[in-house]
Order: C-alpha cells, then structure tokens, then sequence
C-alpha cells in the first residue's frame, strides 16, 4: 500500500481486479482499466497454478501472457490531476508462480494522457519471491514547470521480454506530499 505522509491521507479510487469475478480464468474487461487490442491480459484466480497459491486482496488477479506483444500494457486513468510539486505514489503487489520460467520485465509507470511515461521503475520477473506477494512502487514528484500539470494522472503497467508477466494484484495510488 502506499506510504501516506499527509494526514488525512489522500488515496484515489482505483478499478481493482476483483470487480468482475472469474471462475478460473478469464479475459480483463476493458472497463477502468484499458489496453490495447494486442493485450493478451486474463483475470486468473489462484487455484490455476500460474501466480502465487493466495492473494493480498480478494481472490483474483491478473496477468499478461504475452509480454513481448504488450506494447503500451495496460492502465487506468485516475479522476485527478497532476499538480505541480505534488508527489505521488502508484504502488502494485506482484509475484511469480512456482512452475513457470520467467523472461519477463515489468515497468510502473506514471503517464501523460498520451501514454507518454513520465516516471518508471522496470523489475525483472525472475527478481521477485516465488509463490508469495511483495511490493514494488514508483514514485514520482511533479515539477512546477512541468507540461503535464493538471492533466489528469495515468497508471500503467508496460511489460517486455517474453511469456507471462508476474501475478499482479493490489494496486494503489496516492498523493504522499501536497504541492511546496
């Protein structure tokens, strides 16, 4: 979850993987979160042997089988905008399951509306633990002349390599510090 500093803290609303359910596996819905035609992203509950054996929140999550056809990912656009000097957080849970080999990178990225990335953080696959959730975020402070102040803020994750991607699950993104 994203380490607040503000009191209260500010978290935005987010599309979480739970909102359609899946019976063992089945397509993202292109609803809040939005892809490409080339996105080969499944909802997969952990009964299916491809993630981690629980979950960190609910009882799905979700997964790119196709790495190296991804191109922009997928993302969400957030009901807020980049304001200059705010610093924000988008945070994920992944994890590997026990039975696939792993030649994939996933990168965090804040974006313009453009799909432009404007902040990233790339892990590789094999870096994270088996049959378990950790956490990874990308943190990003807007600068006061940056073009994209009060545009609104994009999330997305943009995947390279080859096969599956890393179990995603638990996605967060907050304000950590107001404007200076």
């Amino acid at each position: 979850m994203c380490v607040l500093v503000l009191e209260p803290a500010t978290l935005f609303e987010i599309y979480h993987f739970e909102d359609t359910v899946v019976q063992s596996e089945g397509r993202l819905p292109n609803a809040a979160w939005q892809y490409g035609e080339d996105a080969d992203l499944r909802l997969v509950r952990p009964s299916t042997a491809l993630g981690p054996n629980t979950t960190t929140d609910g009882k799905q999550y979700v997964f790119e089988f196709a790495s190296e056809d991804s191109k922009d990912g997928f993302w969400q656009d957030i009901c807020e905008f980049y304001e200059a000097g705010a610093t924000y957080s988008f945070s994920v849970s992944l994890g590997l399951g026990q039975f696939i080999s792993y030649n994939s990178i996933v990168a965090l990225e804040f974006r313009t509306t453009d799909n432009v990335p404007i902040a990233v953080r790339s892990l590789l696959g094999v870096s994270l633990p088996e049959e378990a959730f950790v956490e990874r975020s990308v943190t990003h402070q807007v600068p006061m002349d940056a073009s994209y102040v009060d545009e609104g803020i994009r999330v997305g994750l943009r995947f390279s390599g080859t096969g599956f991607s890393p179990a995603i699950d638990d996605v967060h993104v907050c304000m950590t510090a107001e404007p200076t």
